[in-house]
């Protein structure tokens, strides 16, 4: 019996280790993608008189962190993935548009060990400028993304300005977010594929990370252009290596890999096709840094 049961309970030490593996090695990309994104279209609703288009894209680093890389990548890295949570603020020069407020200190504390460093000041300084912003929109509805609006003291102050998706606002208990009762009353985007936020900005939804997740182009007055992906993936990598996420991050984000899997290989598409959009991933540490070298980003938030 002692036999039998040792065994057993080998049996079932090898099919746990099995499955994490699966989990972690195996790759889902799609050969040819199921996700539309069809740019030319995207691009006539960015269109505007030059003068009206954002003329910079400012960024405040709010926390940082990281995250191990077989969370990030499928087949895993040598490294794990340092992390930085940017809001991110399209100025048009007598208005800004704010893009995910990062999380308060609370939800810092709450998430660690994957959260690291915050930046108390830098946190308020956030709120400041989403008081003096038009407009305050959201890539998808998770604490990292949407924590420094439902945790913010002006809340209320703040809700007529925000546009968010049906999904990032019914979702909430999906992703493990509590909002106040008040959020309801938040003005929704249009339930299209893709919408115009204001001049030069154009929602395009892709769900799939959370169910609300979408993403976000801006075109400049300089005519750069710029596709904030949110967290469709959490480092350039994905793109470069032509990896989908892993099953674990798939299972442990609650997100939906397929969708997910075709829209990474919509991106690697329009990487490898179109050199006059540059892809911004959320948290891409390099990237970012890359980013406020070139000056395609700025450093800092709009006085």
């Amino acid at each position: 019996m002692k036999r039998k049961k040792s065994v057993v309970a080998l049996v079932v030490v090898l099919v746990v280790l099995l499955l994490a593996a699966i989990s972690v090695l195996y790759d889902r990309l799609p050969v040819e993608s199921n996700y539309v994104l069809d740019m030319r279209q995207v691009r006539e609703l960015a269109s505007a008189p030059q003068n009206t288009l954002p003329q910079s894209i400012n960024s405040l680093l709010v926390a940082e962190g990281d995250f191990p890389s077989c969370l990030v990548i499928a087949g895993c890295a040598s490294q794990s993935y340092p992390f930085q949570f940017r809001v991110f603020e399209i100025d048009y020069g007598n208005k800004t548009v704010i893009i995910d407020p990062v999380h308060d200190i609370d939800l810092h504390r709450e998430n660690k060990p994957l959260t690291t460093e915050f930046y108390p000041q830098r946190y308020d300084q956030m709120q400041q400028a989403m008081k003096k912003a038009s407009l305050i929109v959201l890539t998808h509805e998770h604490f990292d993304h949407i924590g420094g609006l439902v945790k913010s003291p002006y809340l209320a102050e703040l809700l007529p300005k925000v546009r968010a998706n049906k999904e990032q606002l019914t979702s909430a208990a999906a992703v493990l977010m509590d909002y106040p009762p008040v959020m309801q009353d938040i003005s929704l985007l249009p339930d299209e594929p893709y919408s115009v936020l204001a001049p030069g900005i154009v929602v395009i939804r892709s769900p799939g990370h959370t169910p609300g997740s979408q993403m976000l182009f801006v075109k400049l007055r300089s005519g750069e252009e710029v596709l904030f992906v949110g967290d469709i993936v959490w480092d350039m990598d994905n793109i470069l290596r032509q990896k989908s996420k892993p099953l674990l991050a798939n299972w442990v984000a609650n997100e939906n890999g397929q969708q997910l899997a075709d829209q990474i290989r919509a991106l690697i598409g329009l990487y490898q096709s179109d050199d006059q959009v540059k892809l911004l991933v959320s948290h891409d540490k390099d990237q970012l840094r890359q980013y406020l070298r070139e000056g395609l980003i700025k450093d800092g938030l709009a006085d």
